[in-house]
């Protein structure tokens, strides 16, 4: 009995080659973007988007290879987690400068010396 062409088995292709850090980079980007955007989580954006900076370089690298997907992923990972970091950055100096003003200085004196002069509360 002879055997036809289709009786033979398809050889199994190789998975489709995947960028898990261009995929890294943007997710926390986005996180980066998040955080920062709001205001006791500033400090996780600047974290953040130092992680997507580098997981973006890492992607943008493999990406470079023939064949491996992922550039415009780590490029936006790399565009979103530098935000991230300035917006970060921008509370920080905001937050120094309103603390470093003398009219808030001042202001919280006298919000000091009128709890000191309060009456203790005692049970």
């Amino acid at each position: 009995m002879t055997q036809s062409r289709h009786d033979v088995p398809a050889t199994p292709q190789a998975p489709p080659a995947s960028n898990g850090a261009a995929i890294a980079a943007l997710v926390l980007g986005i996180l980066a973007l998040v955080f920062a955007l709001l205001p006791f989580t500033f400090f996780l954006g600047v974290i953040c988007g130092l992680a997507a900076a580098v997981l973006a370089a890492a992607g943008l690298r493999r990406a470079s290879r023939p064949g491996v997907p992922g550039r415009g992923m780590a490029a936006a990972g790399l565009v979103t987690g530098l935000l991230g970091v300035v917006l970060g950055v921008l509370w920080v100096v905001g937050i120094a400068a309103l603390v470093n003003n003398a009219d808030i200085q001042q202001l919280l004196d006298r919000l000091g010396d009128r709890l000191s002069q309060l009456p203790e509360l005692r049970p």
